[in-house]
């Protein structure tokens, strides 16, 4: 991953306000938003943009569904170029309408950390959501083209680029079957 980034302004963080559908059953709210997210601490920043809803479910829980777009910076694991890759990620979160209660009120949370990250007393964290799916979506190891041929293990050349003449050196346990084949052919 390219760690080399420049440094952003603060981020301007987006909340999908559910006032209305944490009191009325059924009630669903809908938003689009666009800002920029720092993938990982001292990491890339990326413009991210998307849509999302939250639905009160029976007068049980709330239901944040959405879906976020980005194009991000990778480095490629064979040949170590640089490449921009779009990504595209689903997110989802719920949160119990008592829990907004208790919030709203001040009270600790049985539901802890994965809950406040995301929940206040009146709204979801878009920002969050969003960082979380893209992280999730990063490839493992990336690649600038599925057939990347990347570099020569001898002189470093990117084989995608030119060709070298490089030969592996001998591996020293094959020396002696070596020499009985040359015995044999003489």
């Amino acid at each position: 991953m390219v760690k080399h980034q420049k440094v952003q302004p603060a981020p301007h963080f987006v909340r999908l306000d559910l006032r209305k559908v944490i009191n009325h059953p059924g009630y669903v709210a809908f938003a689009k938003f666009e800002t920029d997210v720092q993938l990982w601490e001292d990491g890339q920043w990326v413009h991210v943009h998307g849509e999302a809803s939250g639905t009160n479910v029976d007068g049980r829980y709330v239901l944040v569904k959405g879906k976020v777009f980005a194009t991000v910076e990778l480095e490629c694991s064979r040949c170590l170029n640089v490449f921009e890759q779009e990504l595209e990620a689903n997110f989802e979160a719920e949160c119990d309408i008592r829990t907004f209660h208790m919030l709203a009120e001040g009270l600790t949370v049985d539901e802890g950390e994965e809950i406040t990250a995301i929940f206040d007393s009146n709204s979801a964290d878009l920002w969050e959501l969003s960082r979380q799916a893209l992280v999730v979506q990063l490839p493992m190891r990336p690649l600038c083209h599925e057939d990347c041929k990347g570099l020569c293990p001898y002189c470093g050349t990117n084989l995608n680029e030119k060709t070298c003449n490089c030969q592996p050196p001998a591996d020293p346990r094959w020396s002696a079957l070596e020499v009985l084949m040359q015995r044999f052919k003489s």
